[in-house]
């Protein structure tokens, strides 16, 4: 598998073109069935959460004014594929976003592992970049530390997400 880097910077942010590498998770939830994203606004319109239910994980992206420029990363589940997970362990993982013609957005962060909650959480830097592939990316991969695909995300509804988060949170400024 070819993987050709068009951009990148120290934060962990890559550009892709080569989609033969990139499909490998397919589009579809682990129950086949494909789901979409539900956005909440909250704080008087100072606060938004977009969340995904795909089988038995639970993903929620949330932000507020006062966290600005971040979005907080919960991934709740008890076993992951690709992704060891026991309490108190710490790992870089990373978010590609496969945009139309193959090409795609990598965005790297740190995230910890709670074994009692059976959660995943951390928070993501978010600037415009980001936000652009959010809302107009076909499938999302959670990627592990070595590249690999953890789970893929279907995007429908993320267009909505990604307008909340910046008029609620005022990302991507």
């Amino acid at each position: 598998m070819r993987y050709s880097v068009l951009q990148g910077n120290e934060n962990g942010q890559t550009c892709s073109g080569d989609r033969s590498a990139l499909l490998a998770g397919g589009l579809f939830s682990s129950s086949g069935a494909l789901a979409d994203w539900q956005t909440q606004r909250y704080d008087g319109g100072e606060g938004a959460a977009a969340s995904l239910r795909m089988g038995k994980y639970n993903l929620s992206l949330s932000c507020s004014r006062s966290q600005r420029p971040s979005l907080q990363f919960t991934l709740v589940g008890k076993s992951f594929p690709n992704l060891h997970a026991s309490d108190d362990v710490e790992a870089s993982l990373a978010f590609r976003f496969v945009l139309e013609g193959g090409a795609s957005y990598t965005e790297r962060f740190s995230a910890w592992y709670y074994g009692g909650d059976g959660a995943w959480t951390g928070q993501i830097a978010v600037g415009e970049a980001f936000l652009v592939a959010f809302e107009k990316a076909g499938e999302m991969q959670l990627l592990n530390p070595k590249g690999g695909v953890v789970l893929t995300f279907p995007m429908r509804g993320s267009g909505k997400a990604g307008k909340a988060f910046r008029q609620d949170c005022r990302l991507g400024d």
